[in-house]
């Protein structure tokens, strides 16, 4: 299965699951929050968190320090900046498109 056929199934099933009040985060540095314009359709709140760190797949790096951007609806950003405070970052608001 190619990756972008298991961001689509996850993407899917993202979709049915949400409900009004939930927070969904993703953390692709290539796109803003308009991604999940289905999900902020069904009720959800959206928002992106991105570390500014390369993953090599190999180990996972410590995100101690590590600058995180973070944008999208206010309740999304709330979560997201406490997500990143959570494992030592540091959230830097950004605006979307």
């Amino acid at each position: 299965m190619t990756k972008l056929r298991m961001l689509r199934k996850i993407w899917r099933a993202s979709v049915r699951h949400s409900s009004l009040g939930s927070v969904v985060l993703h953390t692709s540095g290539a796109m803003d929050s308009e991604v999940l314009e289905a999900l902020r359709e069904r009720g959800a709140k959206v928002g992106s968190l991105h570390p500014l760190q390369s993953f090599s797949g190999v180990a996972v790096p410590s995100l101690e320090g590590r600058i995180f951007t973070i944008e999208g609806e206010t309740q999304a950003v709330r979560v997201a900046r406490r997500i990143a405070r959570a494992l030592g970052g540091s959230p830097v608001r950004i605006a979307g498109k």
